[in-house]
């Protein structure tokens, strides 16, 4: 009679009622500072709980963001430059983390507030899902003194030459980097502290696509669009 019952308990909670799955920390909510012209940054980590690997898939469910934001998502994977909608992590090995990144930076004047989530589950196993959001909360802004706000780039969209410029002097010495929304490298460009600096843009498809500049005083990322 005994086992009767309890073959009753384990059919009415199912195996996802007593499988192990994992632990999101610090939480399934992270809020990021809208501030203006500097790059801010969350994680969520997906710690495996299970003594095998286990395949985390995510998929978007929520994306209030203002476009106009350069914003990218990574997992153990790869990093995708905008706000992908989903894929596959390395497969977790227990005891060890998965993790999304979410990365915004808000070009000067478009301040505000926005959402984006997505829907984190063991691949084959919906009965896992859990939903992590991403916030941004419009309340911050630097004043236009700052280094980011600073840097300009044009014309936009561009056809073949894009054009660095920083409003109050001389460019910092440091790296220009070209990405396509996937997070591919496409070029990288040298700064030496000039005026303004001219890129060839001129080979790429047309699309939309990230320009990155690393310097001492910290990194700024561009959206362009390429056009004939």
């Amino acid at each position: 009679m005994k086992n009767f019952y309890f073959l009753l308990v384990l059919l009415a909670f199912g195996p996802a009622g007593f499988a192990q799955s994992f632990t999101v920390t610090p939480g399934t909510n992270a809020t990021l500072p809208a501030t203006e012209g500097r790059e801010e940054e969350a994680t969520i980590y997906f710690t495996n709980d299970r003594s095998t690997d286990i395949d985390l898939v995510w998929t978007q469910s929520q994306n209030t963001l203002n476009p106009n934001w350069s914003v990218s998502i990574c997992d153990n994977n790869l990093c995708y430059f905008s706000a992908y909608p989903g894929d596959t992590m390395l497969p977790v090995a227990a005891g060890t983390n998965g993790f999304l990144k979410f990365t915004c930076e808000i070009n000067p004047g478009d301040v505000g507030s926005g959402v984006l989530a997505y829907n984190v589950s063991i691949s084959g196993e919906p009965s896992t899902m859990v939903e992590v959001i991403f916030s941004v909360d419009g309340t911050v802004s630097l004043t236009p003194a700052s280094f980011a706000n600073s840097i300009k780039i044009g014309p936009n969209p561009v056809s073949r030459t894009l054009t660095l410029r920083a409003t109050n002097g001389a460019l910092e010495k440091g790296t220009v980097e070209v990405y396509n929304l996937e997070g591919r490298l496409l070029g990288s460009h040298t700064v030496r502290g000039v005026d303004a600096m001219d890129v060839d843009v001129s080979t790429l498809p047309e699309g939309a696509y990230l320009l990155r500049y690393f310097s001492d005083k910290g990194i700024v990322t561009r959206r362009f669009v390429r056009q004939n």
